[in-house]
C-alpha cells in the first residue's frame, strides 16, 4: 500500500497538487484580474459545503476575489483547516498565499500544530494500514473494502487525493454488490473531480451509468420480484457528476440534461462538491445557453412528467434520461430564485431584464469554482440564443429598437449581428445607412421549379427501377450471389451469377460483359 506522499510527491498527472492545487478544482488557474465582489457572502460558502471541497472554494475565492472578500475567504479557509485537523499543507498553502500585511496574529503560520498535526497523521496511517494487512490475511471481502474505505477517507482529510483514488481504485476486486461499485465509481468520479481531471471521472461516470441503465432494464424485466437497486440519491449523484464532467467539456446541452434529471432528495448529501442550489444555477445557465425554445419550455419552465422520451433529447442519450420531475425542477430553481427569474423573462422575450439579471450574477459566478471558466461562452450563446429569438418573428426591424431591447450600443450590436451572419448562425442582412435588420428574400419562383425539377428526377428513377425488375421477372432472371467468387468482385464479374430459368435467357457466370438474352 502507496504511504502517504508528502509536499509535491502525490501530484497527479494533470498537474494539480494533491492538496487542490493549480491544476485541481481549487486551484488559482495562474494569475488573472481579480474579481470585484462587494457584498459577497464568505459565510454562505462556510455553511453550504463540506469537507475538502469548501477549502478548495474558499481557496478560490481569497485567490480571485479582490479587498475584503480575499481577506475573508483566507481567513475563513485558515479557520476551517485547522478545525478540520488533518489538511496542514493547504492550511500552509492558504497562509503562505495571503500578503503578511493583511494576516493578524490569530491567522499566522501556526508550525507547531502543524508538526503535531502531521505526526499524528502518521500514527493513524500505520493503524490504518495495520487493519488492512490484517483483513487482508483473514481474506474477509467486506472487511477489506471498509478498511480500504477508511484509508481514502483519511487521505482526502489529508489532501492527498492521489492516493486516496489510489485506495478507491483497489476496492474493484472486493466489492460484493452493486451498491458497493456503485459507491466506487461515484467516490473515484468526486475525487477525480476534485483533483481536477475530467478524464479519469468520465470513464468512472460511464461506469456508473452503465450500472444504471443496466438496473433498469432488470427491473423493467422483473419488476414482481425485486425494485430498482439504487435509491434516488444515488442516482441524482451520478447526474450530478455526468453533468459536471459535461460542463468541463464543454457540453452544455448534456451538462443541463444531466442535472435537472436529478431529485430533490439529493439535498446536501453531496456539497463537497455542489449544494442543491448550484444544481439549479448550473442547470439553469447551461439550458438557457443550449436549448431551443421549445425544449426550454417542456424541460424547465412547464416541465411535465412523461413516461418516453422527452424532446429535444440530446443524441445518444441514455435509456434513463426521460422528462424531469416538475417538482425536482421547480425545487431546484426554488434554491436558486435569480436563475429563476432569468429563466421566466427569457421565455417571456423580456431580454434586456434577463440580461441585465445575467451580469448582475457575473461576479458570483466567477468566484465559482466550477463556473469561472465558461463564463464568457455561457453568457455569448445565451446573447446569441436571445439575439435569434428576438429577430425570428420579423422580416425587418430597427437596430436602434433592437440594440435597446438588449442593453447595448448599435454600433456593438452590428459587429455581433455580422459575425453571427458570418458565422451562418443568422440569414439576414444588415442595412448600415438605414440601421436596418433584414431577411434575405429568396426567388420563390426559382425554388419552386428547382423542386419540380428534383420530384420529376426522382420519379423518372423510380420508372425506370420499376421496368427494369418487371422485365427481369418476366423473363425468369434471377441474380443472386456466387458463392465461389465471394463477395469481393474475384472473376472480373463482382462474384455474380445470373441465372436464367426462361426461354431466350442465357446463364453466365462471372463475365465481364453485358448480358444479350433475347427480350
Amino acid at each position: 500500500m502507496a504511504t502517504e506522499s508528502k509536499g509535491g510527491d502525490g501530484a497527479p498527472a494533470g498537474g494539480g497538487d494533491a492538496a487542490g492545487g493549480a491544476g485541481g478544482v481549487g486551484g488559482t488557474g495562474g494569475a488573472s484580474v481579480p474579481v470585484i465582489a462587494d457584498g459577497f457572502d464568505v459565510d454562505a460558502v462556510v455553511s453550504r459545503y463540506s469537507g475538502l471541497g469548501r477549502l478548495q472554494r474558499l481557496r478560490f475565492i481569497a485567490a480571485h476575489a479582490d479587498g475584503a472578500t480575499s481577506r475573508a475567504a483566507a481567513f475563513a479557509a485558515i479557520d476551517q483547516a485547522k478545525a478540520g485537523g488533518w489538511n496542514t499543507r493547504l492550511y500552509q498553502q492558504v497562509v503562505d498565499a495571503t500578503p503578511d500585511d493583511q494576516l493578524d496574529d490569530a491567522h499566522r503560520l501556526d508550525t507547531a500544530w502543524m508538526e503535531m498535526v502531521d505526526k499524528k497523521a502518521e500514527q493513524t496511517l500505520a493503524v490504518l494500514e495495520r487493519d488492512l494487512n490484517t483483513h487482508k490475511a483473514n481474506m474477509v471481502k467486506e472487511s477489506i473494502r471498509n478498511a480500504f474505505n477508511d484509508l481514502a477517507r483519511f487521505f482526502e482529510q489529508r489532501g492527498d487525493l492521489t492516493n486516496a483514488l489510489k485506495c478507491y481504485n483497489s476496492q474493484a476486486h472486493y466489492c460484493s454488490a452493486y451498491q458497493h461499485d456503485m459507491e466506487r465509481c461515484v467516490n473515484g468520479a468526486r475525487v477525480a473531480i476534485l483533483m481536477g481531471e475530467p478524464r479519469s471521472a468520465e470513464s468512472y461516470v460511464a461506469k456508473a451509468e452503465n450500472m444504471l441503465e443496466q438496473d433498469a432494464k432488470r427491473s423493467a424485466g422483473d419488476a414482481a420480484a425485486r425494485g430498482p437497486s439504487f435509491d434516488a440519491v444515488a442516482i441524482s449523484k451520478v447526474r450530478v457528476l455526468a453533468g459536471l464532467v459535461a460542463l468541463t467539456a464543454r457540453d452544455y446541452r448534456r451538462a443541463a440534461w444531466n442535472l435537472w434529471d436529478c431529485d430533490l432528495a439529493l439535498g446536501d448529501s453531496f456539497n463537497e462538491l455542489v449544494a442543491a442550489a448550484d444544481v439549479g444555477v448550473i442547470a439553469g445557465l447551461c439550458a438557457l445557453a443550449s436549448y431551443d425554445r421549445v425544449t426550454l419550455r417542456e424541460r424547465v419552465l412547464k416541465p411535465k412528467a412523461s413516461d418516453g422520451e422527452s424532446a429535444g433529447k440530446p443524441s445518444g442519450a441514455s435509456l434513463l434520461e426521460l422528462a424531469p420531475k416538475a417538482e425536482s425542477v421547480k425545487g431546484f430553481l426554488e434554491l436558486a430564485p435569480k436563475v429563476r427569474d432569468l429563466l421566466q423573462d427569457f421565455g417571456a422575450s423580456r431580454y434586456a431584464a434577463c440580461l441585465g439579471a445575467l451580469e448582475e450574477l457575473r461576479p458570483s459566478l466567477l468566484l465559482d469554482v466550477h463556473l469561472r471558466e465558461h463564463v464568457v461562452a455561457l453568457y455569448q450563446q445565451i446573447r446569441t440564443a436571445a439575439i435569434l429569438q428576438y429577430f425570428s418573428p420579423y422580416s425587418k426591424v430597427s437596430m436602434v429598437t433592437m440594440a435597446e431591447a438588449l442593453r447595448c450600443s448599435v454600433e456593438d450590436l452590428e459587429a455581433e449581428l455580422a459575425q453571427l451572419i458570418m458565422d451562418d448562425k443568422l440569414t439576414a442582412r444588415i442595412d448600415s445607412q438605414k440601421k436596418l435588420l433584414q431577411t434575405r428574400q429568396s426567388n420563390e419562383r426559382v425554388a419552386t421549379y428547382t423542386r419540380a425539377l428534383e420530384v420529376g428526377a426522382a420519379f423518372t428513377r423510380d420508372i425506370k427501377a420499376m421496368v427494369l425488375r418487371s422485365n427481369l421477372e418476366r423473363n425468369g432472371l434471377e441474380i443472386r450471389a456466387d458463392r465461389r467468387g465471394g463477395g469481393a468482385g474475384g472473376g472480373g464479374g463482382g462474384g455474380m451469377r445470373v441465372d436464367g430459368g426462361g426461354p431466350g435467357a442465357m446463364r453466365g457466370a462471372g463475365g465481364g460483359g453485358p448480358f444479350e438474352g433475347a427480350a
